[in-house]
């Protein structure tokens, strides 16, 4: 689902943006001129296709209807609206759009495994041994002599 916000942190804004969009000025238009999240200002709020359960704004607008605008609610440290855009029923990806996702995980588990094969084949070569007491004294400070204080 595809669903534009509008983001603000005081009241004073979050009343003035439910003022124009009252009288009538365009969701978009708001958006792009008061919206205060980092990033979306340029986008005019538009979050683009987000999955049903994202966060709390992709869970509120997959309960609405396409085109409503809702009412201002707090979200994080301020205040939001949100207009959902568009809707695109849930499917099961295609091999295509599945495969670059797939190959990624499947790389990454691939690394792990061979990481810890790694660390255990050191392990058995040069017998590690963890020496708990060094490693508590390691990061520790003694003064040297010449940065001992005295007092006289």
């Amino acid at each position: 689902m595809n669903f534009a916000e509008i983001y603000v942190t005081t009241d004073s804004l979050k009343d003035a943006a439910e003022k124009r969009l009252r009288g009538g000025k365009d969701f978009m238009d708001v958006a792009e001129d008061m919206t205060m999240r980092a990033g979306y200002r340029d986008k005019k709020g538009e979050w683009g296709f987000q999955s049903y359960g994202l966060n709390e704004l992709s869970m509120r607008a997959s309960s609405m209807t396409l085109d409503s605008v809702s009412l201002a609610f707090r979200f994080g440290a301020g205040w939001s609206i949100i207009k959902v855009l568009a809707k695109d029923p849930a499917r099961v990806k295609t091999f295509e759009e599945a495969g670059p996702e797939l190959t990624s995980a499947y790389q990454e588990q691939v690394a792990k495994v061979r990481e810890q094969e790694w660390i255990a084949s050191l392990k058995a070569k040069y017998g590690v041994m963890i020496d708990a007491e060094a490693l508590r004294n390691a990061f520790t400070r003694t003064p040297a002599a010449s940065e001992e204080q005295t007092f006289q």
